[in-house]
């Protein structure tokens, strides 16, 4: 009997635990122009003039643009077209990048992320541009991603999941949505800067490097503490009907 009760609380503190995990869901919103940072549905996104490794030696004012075919996307307006910008001349550093970065209250699963524009070429005379994706996650380990856009419409990634591209078009939109793109491990933080693309020193890349962030969809999970916490109450209430039953044979 008692190990049926210890089936049945492992069990609902299963079921329990699932429930305590809640949906994220956000999107580039015009309301975020000329913001240094924003708060949306547990996440903090603030801007960076000058992105570090792991550091930010530049504040920035967030910038919005709406691109057509893909919506409202955002960047930093420190170069003056509202994108997350490479700007390096020759060096492919996150140092030569402003960025955007995603702080989260809670450890979360990233379900589905999305980014507008990063071509390659003809666009502008752009070819393979880059997006890089710096990840602090949970369990205190850090990751580094990059996509690669690769004519016509492909992609290279070096992370979990896939990109698949749409709309893109010479010289106007593009929208380039990623599934599961981090795996399932909780993050915690997502910087989003750019990098050097193939011809990055090469004076024909005149605009090298530069996208915008339009959406993402994340699972907040639960601390382990929470669970823990769930868990032993279950074991708990467990153990008193237990020793209630031994009492009542007893008696």
């Amino acid at each position: 009997m008692f190990k049926r009760i210890i089936q049945i609380s492992t069990t609902a503190a299963a079921m329990l635990a699932a429930s305590t995990a809640s949906a994220i869901v956000i999107t580039a919103s015009n309301s975020w122009n000329g913001q240094g940072s924003v708060f949306a549905d547990g996440v903090t996104i603030s801007a960076c003039n000058n992105a570090g490794s792991g550091t930010c030696s530049s504040n920035g004012l967030i910038g919005t643009k709406n691109i057509p075919g893909v919506g409202v996307g955002a960047g930093v307006q420190g170069q003056g077209n509202n994108e997350i910008d490479w700007y390096g001349n020759g060096n492919s550093n996150a140092n030569s990048s402003e960025m955007l970065r995603f702080s989260f209250n809670a450890a979360s699963v990233i379900d589905s992320l999305q980014l507008g524009l990063l071509f390659d070429g003809p666009e502008y005379t752009d070819f393979q541009e880059t997006a890089r994706f710096r990840v602090s996650f949970a369990d205190g380990s850090l990751g580094n991603y990059t996509l690669a856009a690769l004519y016509p419409g492909n992609s290279s990634w070096n992370g979990a999941g896939s990109w698949s591209s749409s709309g893109l078009v010479d010289g106007g939109a593009g929208l380039w949505t990623a599934a599961n793109p981090f795996g399932d491990r909780g993050v915690l933080q997502i910087d989003m800067f750019a990098a050097a693309g193939t011809c990055g020193t090469q004076s024909r890349c005149n605009d090298q490097s530069d996208y915008v962030f339009r959406s993402l969809s994340a699972t907040a999970v639960p601390e382990p503490a929470t669970l823990a916490m769930l868990g032993a109450g279950l074991l708990g209430m467990a153990w008193a009907s237990r020793r209630r039953r031994s009492l009542q044979s007893a008696a």
